[in-house]
Protein backbone atom coordinates (compact mmCIF):
# COMPACT_ATOMS: atom_id res chain seq x y z
CA UNK A 1 0.00 0.00 0.00
CA UNK A 2 1.04 3.52 -0.38
CA UNK A 3 1.56 5.98 2.39
CA UNK A 4 0.16 9.40 2.95
CA UNK A 5 1.06 11.80 4.70
CA UNK A 6 -1.82 11.15 6.80
CA UNK A 7 0.12 8.20 8.33
CA UNK A 8 2.96 10.58 9.60
CA UNK A 9 1.01 13.52 10.26
CA UNK A 10 -2.13 12.29 11.84
CA UNK A 11 -3.86 14.80 9.41
CA UNK A 12 -2.05 18.24 10.15
CA UNK A 13 -1.89 20.04 7.18
CA UNK A 14 -0.57 23.00 8.26
CA UNK A 15 3.14 23.30 6.61
CA UNK A 16 0.75 23.16 3.26
CA UNK A 17 -1.03 26.34 4.22
CA UNK A 18 1.54 28.02 6.28
CA UNK A 19 5.11 27.86 4.29
CA UNK A 20 5.88 29.84 1.07
CA UNK A 21 7.24 27.77 -1.46
CA UNK A 22 9.09 29.06 -4.21
CA UNK A 23 10.71 26.16 -6.58
CA UNK A 24 10.37 24.95 -10.20
CA UNK A 25 8.15 22.37 -9.27
CA UNK A 26 5.73 24.07 -6.75
CA UNK A 27 5.55 27.99 -6.05
CA UNK A 28 3.10 28.65 -3.65
CA UNK A 29 2.37 32.31 -1.10
CA UNK A 30 2.40 31.77 2.35
CA UNK A 31 -0.98 31.91 4.11
CA UNK A 32 -2.57 30.03 0.70
CA UNK A 33 -3.29 26.08 1.06
CA UNK A 34 -1.09 24.44 -1.62
CA UNK A 35 -3.46 23.32 -4.37
CA UNK A 36 -2.45 19.29 -3.31
CA UNK A 37 -3.35 19.38 -0.34
CA UNK A 38 -6.81 17.22 0.49
CA UNK A 39 -7.52 19.04 4.07
CA UNK A 40 -7.28 16.39 7.14
CA UNK A 41 -5.90 13.73 4.49
CA UNK A 42 -2.95 15.32 3.60
CA UNK A 43 -0.75 15.72 0.41
CA UNK A 44 -2.98 14.40 -2.67
CA UNK A 45 0.24 13.89 -4.96
CA UNK A 46 2.48 12.31 -1.94
CA UNK A 47 4.09 9.62 -3.98
CA UNK A 48 5.16 12.10 -6.12
CA UNK A 49 5.49 15.18 -4.31
CA UNK A 50 7.96 18.15 -4.92
CA UNK A 51 11.17 17.49 -3.19
CA UNK A 52 10.80 20.58 -0.95
CA UNK A 53 8.17 18.63 0.39
CA UNK A 54 10.25 15.39 0.90
CA UNK A 55 12.74 17.08 2.47
CA UNK A 56 10.75 19.25 4.57
CA UNK A 57 11.44 19.39 8.53
CA UNK A 58 8.79 19.10 10.90
CA UNK A 59 10.20 20.08 14.37
CA UNK A 60 6.38 18.28 15.84
CA UNK A 61 7.80 14.92 13.90
CA UNK A 62 11.31 15.37 14.36
CA UNK A 63 11.87 17.12 17.77
CA UNK A 64 11.28 15.25 21.29
CA UNK A 65 8.02 16.73 21.21
CA UNK A 66 4.38 15.04 22.29
CA UNK A 67 1.04 15.29 20.73
CA UNK A 68 0.57 18.66 22.25
CA UNK A 69 2.51 20.56 19.86
CA UNK A 70 1.11 18.55 16.54
CA UNK A 71 0.80 21.87 14.68
CA UNK A 72 -2.59 22.18 14.01
CA UNK A 73 -3.04 21.34 17.81
CA UNK A 74 -1.24 23.95 19.37
CA UNK A 75 -1.10 26.24 16.55
CA UNK A 76 2.77 26.30 16.41
CA UNK A 77 4.42 25.48 13.49
CA UNK A 78 8.19 24.81 14.41
CA UNK A 79 11.01 25.04 11.35
CA UNK A 80 14.65 24.91 10.71
CA UNK A 81 16.34 28.26 9.89
CA UNK A 82 19.61 29.02 8.55
CA UNK A 83 19.68 32.58 7.60
CA UNK A 84 19.44 35.73 9.71
CA UNK A 85 21.34 34.21 12.62
CA UNK A 86 23.88 36.68 14.15
CA UNK A 87 27.51 36.04 14.02
CA UNK A 88 28.19 35.60 17.28
CA UNK A 89 25.94 32.56 17.63
CA UNK A 90 28.11 29.35 17.26
CA UNK A 91 25.26 27.46 16.29
CA UNK A 92 24.58 28.23 13.04
CA UNK A 93 21.35 26.78 11.86
CA UNK A 94 18.05 27.25 14.70
CA UNK A 95 14.25 26.69 14.87
CA UNK A 96 11.61 29.20 13.76
CA UNK A 97 8.36 28.97 15.18
CA UNK A 98 5.13 29.90 13.60
CA UNK A 99 2.42 31.25 14.97
CA UNK A 100 -0.38 29.79 13.38
CA UNK A 101 -3.41 30.65 15.20
CA UNK A 102 -3.24 33.59 17.86
CA UNK A 103 -0.63 35.63 18.73
CA UNK A 104 -1.75 33.95 22.45
CA UNK A 105 0.32 30.71 21.66
CA UNK A 106 2.96 32.98 22.36
CA UNK A 107 2.74 32.83 25.76
CA UNK A 108 1.49 29.02 25.94
CA UNK A 109 3.29 27.66 29.13
CA UNK A 110 5.02 24.28 27.46
CA UNK A 111 6.25 26.96 24.29
CA UNK A 112 7.58 29.56 27.00
CA UNK A 113 9.31 26.59 28.37
CA UNK A 114 10.90 25.18 25.54
CA UNK A 115 12.01 28.72 23.95
CA UNK A 116 13.55 29.57 27.37
CA UNK A 117 15.33 25.95 27.08
CA UNK A 118 16.68 26.57 23.84
CA UNK A 119 17.61 30.33 24.57
CA UNK A 120 19.61 29.05 27.25
CA UNK A 121 21.30 26.78 25.44
CA UNK A 122 22.50 29.04 22.86
CA UNK A 123 19.77 27.67 20.47
CA UNK A 124 18.61 30.43 17.77
CA UNK A 125 15.12 30.90 18.17
CA UNK A 126 12.83 32.83 15.75
CA UNK A 127 9.20 33.82 15.99
CA UNK A 128 7.21 33.86 13.40
CA UNK A 129 3.60 35.75 12.81
CA UNK A 130 1.47 35.49 9.85
CA UNK A 131 1.34 38.96 7.79
CA UNK A 132 -1.24 39.51 4.78
CA UNK A 133 -2.49 37.06 3.31
CA UNK A 134 0.31 36.18 0.69
CA UNK A 135 2.59 38.38 2.23
CA UNK A 136 5.76 37.36 4.29
CA UNK A 137 5.60 36.88 7.77
CA UNK A 138 6.92 39.27 10.37
CA UNK A 139 9.98 37.23 12.11
CA UNK A 140 11.63 38.49 15.54
CA UNK A 141 15.08 37.08 16.76
CA UNK A 142 14.48 36.34 20.48
CA UNK A 143 17.69 35.30 22.08
CA UNK A 144 19.56 38.59 22.50
CA UNK A 145 16.40 40.47 23.53
CA UNK A 146 15.50 37.27 25.90
CA UNK A 147 18.36 36.27 27.29
CA UNK A 148 18.06 38.14 31.15
CA UNK A 149 14.65 36.97 31.46
CA UNK A 150 15.73 33.11 30.31
CA UNK A 151 18.63 33.54 32.85
CA UNK A 152 16.15 33.98 36.27
CA UNK A 153 14.91 30.50 34.91
CA UNK A 154 11.25 32.21 36.18
CA UNK A 155 8.71 31.48 33.08
CA UNK A 156 6.38 34.34 34.18
CA UNK A 157 9.84 36.50 33.76
CA UNK A 158 10.17 35.01 30.89
CA UNK A 159 6.59 35.23 28.93
CA UNK A 160 6.82 38.85 29.95
CA UNK A 161 10.22 39.67 28.25
CA UNK A 162 8.41 37.58 25.67
CA UNK A 163 5.96 40.13 25.14
CA UNK A 164 7.93 43.03 25.55
CA UNK A 165 10.78 41.69 22.69
CA UNK A 166 7.19 41.48 20.31
CA UNK A 167 5.95 44.68 21.12
CA UNK A 168 9.46 46.20 20.61
CA UNK A 169 9.85 44.19 17.45
CA UNK A 170 6.11 45.61 15.80
CA UNK A 171 4.96 42.30 15.84
CA UNK A 172 2.00 42.84 17.94
CA UNK A 173 0.92 45.56 20.99
CA UNK A 174 -0.04 43.45 23.41
CA UNK A 175 -0.34 39.77 23.75
CA UNK A 176 -2.89 39.79 26.66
Amino acid sequence: PTRRSSDLCGGCTVCCKVLAIDTPQLKKPSGLLCKHCVKGAGCGIYESRPSVCVTWFCGWRRLPLDDSWRPDRCGILITLVDEGIPSHYEKRVGLKFHLVDSLQRALWPSFVTYIASLIDMRIPVFLSVPGLEGHHNKVAFLNDGMAAAVATHLNDQVAQELQRVLSSSGITRTLN
